[in-house]
């Protein structure tokens, strides 16, 4: 069997991992989407395309404390499944890029600019997108991908795509070539 490297972390540590963000709501919307996956801890198959970040295939596994749980039970109450979804992937991909990347920094973008987020200190755009279907996962990484490919910096950069499937949790991390790169 391959041994897979294991990268932990708390979803809390989001926070500190991107100090220049408020990510508070979103750790506690990722664990609300969590929660209906694993308990505590749950583990994530990370694949990734066009780049080994790490010592490939590796696993990123989540953990979260109590209160964020309790709070997570009120947000399924008040906010809507598909900004749940989309927030508990912005918070998994702040926990792997804080992990893996080195100076990847997040700052959003603004509307319309084929990204979510800039990395500013490595030259990088940042696309990302959360579902729960599995059927869908290679359609969204391949719109994703084309989607950041068109940034107006002309920057390269990389597309996440969370999937909280409940029988394989995976993100689907891709390497994204700005169209204009030859």
């Amino acid at each position: 069997m391959l041994s897979m490297e294991i990268i932990a972390g708390t979803i809390e540590e989001i926070a500190g991992l991107q100090p220049g963000l408020f990510l508070e709501h979103h750790m506690v919307m990722a664990v609300a989407v969590l929660q209906r996956i694993a308990a505590s801890p749950c583990d994530f198959d990370v694949v990734c395309e066009g780049f080994q970040p790490v010592r490939e295939p590796f696993v990123l596994r989540v953990h979260w404390r109590r209160r964020t749980a309790r709070l997570a039970d009120k947000v399924v109450r008040s906010e809507q499944r598909k900004p749940i979804v989309e927030r508990a992937a912005v918070a998994l991909s702040a926990l792997l890029l804080g992990k893996t990347v080195p100076k990847a920094s997040m700052i959003v973008t603004a509307q319309g600019e084929h990204a979510d987020y800039w990395l500013p200190e490595i030259e990088r755009a940042l696309e990302i997108s959360g579902t729960d279907g599995q059927d869908i996962l290679t359609a969204r990484i391949r719109s994703k991908k084309k989607q950041v490919s068109m940034n107006p910096l002309g920057w390269s950069g990389y597309a996440v795509v969370c999937c909280f499937a409940k029988n394989q949790p995976t993100i689907r991390w891709s390497e994204v070539y700005h169209a204009g790169t030859t």
